[in-house]
């Protein structure tokens, strides 16, 4: 769980209609369920794993991107292909520069990113009393 932490990361801001914030992961719960965001304002907050979203790795996102470039809006298929060049890019200024793009389109957002419990290998359900429970997925 430590590798997450310092990680550039997406959220919906509910304060701002949904429009998408770029922060960097603090910290993370043992359970990988709950996990703390730093924004440039220096405020700390807490999300569900499930609404944090990180990128997907670059060969990924390079394969994705080559086989639903037909599918996808012209305007999209830019903006991605400029991402996956910049995560070709070492340094943390390339990834910064590559999270702002996403940031600006929701759509190629959802596309290059996947959320953190995804990645943890969490699923997550509501459970009969209306909670949210975790379980880990099968790896």
């Amino acid at each position: 769980m430590e590798k997450y932490s310092g990680m550039l990361a997406l959220v919906s801001d509910s304060a701002q209609h949904g429009k998408m914030k770029l922060g960097v992961i603090s910290g993370l719960n043992p359970a990988g369920t709950l996990v703390s965001v730093s924004f440039g304002d220096l405020s700390l907050s807490s999300f569900p794993s499930d609404q944090v979203l990180i990128m997907k790795d670059k060969n990924a996102l390079y394969g994705q991107l080559l086989s639903s470039s037909k599918e996808l809006e012209m305007q999209d298929f830019k903006l991605l292909l400029s991402v996956n060049m910049l995560q070709e890019k070492t340094g943390l200024s390339a990834q910064l520069q590559a999270m702002e793009l996403l940031k600006s389109s929701p759509s190629a957002a959802q596309f290059a990113t996947v959320s953190l419990s995804v990645q943890l290998g969490l699923s997550s359900q509501i459970t009969s009393s209306g909670g949210l429970s975790a379980e880990r997925g099968g790896r």
